[in-house]
């Protein structure tokens, strides 16, 4: 298929085999990801170039000036930096990340129970993997649900059978996933089956959040609710807790309005957009430490679970 957007003609990548060129420029953070994909259509790896490879930023600079100058060098480490502040912020999140206050205390902890992840680890709705690093683990198993877009490295399942066998996994991590999945109760059995007696599984699930990744958005837990799902399925509760108060929790819900539902085009309504986003997470900051305590609304619930 072959279409033209801004004057540049797009065309769909299964076309690329057929075509004649002397290389292919790849201009993505995901170059690894793309160059796989490119890879998998037929592709010659020495055609495949990939200027956003921090080790070849400095050949690339003057082979490719025209679009890879040193504004794009420059970009390159912002933009590394600033993936990298979405998922694990410091105190440059307050001004910078609409969803601080949720992806700090995920950060927060997994850092704090990380140590409960052993051996052989599957990461069970991986996503970008943002936590693998920070698992002390002999070996790392991502998994996702099928798709058209696969990521090299990751292991897909049909959405009711993992293609493991019985006890093939010392320990289990899922951030943010419970949620998403309709036969829950199918896949704890699963994930029941896959984990090694005495094994371990870390789990965040949200308790209040806006809806998202719809439609497959299914269900909230309280941590009572959670808890019971997991017990009843024959795990034993090794730690519980919520991650947040009162005031973080309201501040997040105003960020999410702000981040995805007010649209602003012009560059004076962009910069008032973040002003508001940086005062709630400060009033956040500053409420939660010097109003009472209350965690009865709270933003995720953290459990580990030990396979009996």
């Amino acid at each position: 298929m072959l279409c033209v957007w801004g004057g540049v003609e797009i065309i769909s990548p299964s076309m690329i085999a057929d075509l004649e060129y002397d290389y292919i420029l790849i201009a993505s953070l995901y170059w690894k990801e793309i160059r796989e994909q490119l890879k998998s259509l037929g592709v010659n790896r020495k055609k495949i170039r990939c200027p956003m490879a921090p080790m070849k930023i400095s050949r690339f600079e003057n082979e490719y000036k025209d679009i890879f100058n040193r504004f794009g060098k420059i970009k390159f480490y912002y933009d590394k930096w600033y993936l990298t502040e979405q998922f694990h912020p410091d105190i440059m999140g307050l001004f910078i990340n609409p969803y601080f206050f949720s992806r700090k205390k995920l950060y927060e902890s997994v850092r704090e129970y990380a140590h409960y992840m052993t051996g052989r680890c599957m990461d069970f709705g991986c996503g970008i993997q943002p936590y693998r690093k920070m698992l002390p683990v002999k070996e790392y198993v991502g998994v996702e649900i099928e798709s058209d877009n696969k990521i090299r490295g990751v292991i897909y399942y049909d959405g009711h059978t993992l293609p493991f066998k019985d006890e093939s996994f010392d320990s289990i991590i899922s951030s943010e996933v419970f949620e998403h999945i309709d036969n829950i109760d199918e896949i704890v059995i699963e994930l029941k089956r896959v984990l090694k007696t005495g094994g371990v599984m870390l789990l965040t699930v949200p308790f209040v959040y806006p809806k998202h990744c719809w439609p497959y958005d299914f269900r909230r837990y309280t941590t009572k609710g959670l808890k019971n799902l997991l017990t009843n399925a024959g795990f034993a509760c090794i730690e519980c807790k919520t991650d947040s108060n009162y005031q973080e929790c309201l501040a997040q819900l105003k960020n999410v309005y702000w981040q995805e539902d007010v649209k602003v085009k012009t560059a004076i309504g962009k910069i008032g957009k973040n002003l508001v986003i940086t005062i709630n997470n400060l009033n956040g900051v500053i409420a939660g430490k010097l109003l009472p305590y209350s965690n009865k609304l709270y933003l995720d619930n953290i459990i580990i679970v030990k396979k009996l």
